[in-house]
């Protein structure tokens, strides 16, 4: 799976050397709730996964 693939409520956040490193803004804070995630699980067994304020 490719990393863009890969969402994270704490994206782009930069709190310290113990974070994963992947798409990291350095020197950024995230105010709380920023990076929700929606998963719809559909009754065709499909889904989708999004942020929802991307």
């Amino acid at each position: 799976m490719p990393l863009s693939n890969i969402l994270r409520t704490d994206r782009g956040d930069d709190e310290g050397g113990e974070e994963w490193s992947y798409g990291r803004v350095a020197g950024t804070t995230d105010k709380y709730n920023d990076d929700n995630i929606q998963i719809q699980l559909k009754s065709d067994g499909t889904y989708k996964v999004y942020y929802l304020n991307p």
